[in-house]
């Protein structure tokens, strides 16, 4: 009767790509548990990416009514409503997450994104300048500066890049990321720095040695 062993045990059948057994598991907690909203969450998660677009929005509605506190929920119905092109609906429920924690850096990153899409450059930057000063997630400081270099913004890619080394010196898709931001910039030398430092990182990952050999070729055709 602990539902959270059936939650745990359908995370585990999510992460190895079984659905439909995630989906059974999950199923079974919300029996015991039918006020859960990390079930629901759960369930949401498991029906987006079966493509039932409308049974997630409804499971994570559930979540964020059963538990406002929640941030994951509004985050997931955020993204559906993106995938719709709803924008009103989506920066709201980023800005509702800001309201129970203004510190919440995948709101940040949503705003950013949905800011930049709308060509609200002032918006974009302003919450742009607030992940930059309050998230330690690597990751995300990754996602933001390959953001900001797919939209030109070079020097602002560069700012989240170098803070997300700052964090973890030895993540290699930062190194992978900046050596991109390098050569879109025909620095070809400092991207080839870049991307060796990744392949000590991981030297099993043939993503740098692809990418240097190419760059390797781009200095030879310009001398």
């Amino acid at each position: 009767m602990d539902w959270q062993i059936y939650v745990n045990l359908g995370l585990i059948e999510q992460e190895t790509k079984n659905s439909k057994e995630a989906l059974n598991y999950f199923l079974q907690a919300l029996k015991i548990n039918p006020d859960s909203a990390v079930i629901y969450n759960n369930l949401g998660t498991i029906f987006r990416e079966q493509k039932e677009l409308q049974k997630a929005q409804a499971a994570f509605q559930s979540a964020v009514s059963l538990n406002p506190y929640l941030m994951e929920p509004r985050l997931n119905l955020a993204g559906i409503y993106l995938e719709k092109d709803d924008l009103f609906k989506a920066e709201k429920l980023y800005l509702d997450n800001l309201a129970v924690n203004p510190k919440e850096e995948n709101s940040f990153l949503g705003l950013t994104k949905l800011y930049l899409q709308q060509k609200e450059k002032n918006q974009a930057f302003l919450f742009a300048r607030k992940l930059l000063r309050y998230s330690r997630n690597p990751l995300i400081l990754v996602q933001a500066g390959s953001l900001f270099a797919s939209q030109g913004y070079k020097k602002t890619a560069l700012s989240f890049y170098n803070k997300a080394l700052t964090i973890d010196p030895f993540n290699k898709d930062v190194y992978l990321e900046l050596g991109k931001l390098y050569g879109n910039l025909g620095q070809f030398n400092q991207a080839m720095s870049a991307w060796s430092q990744g392949l000590e990182i991981d030297p099993a990952d043939g993503r740098f040695k692809g990418l240097i050999k190419e760059a390797q070729k781009l200095i030879e055709t310009q001398r």
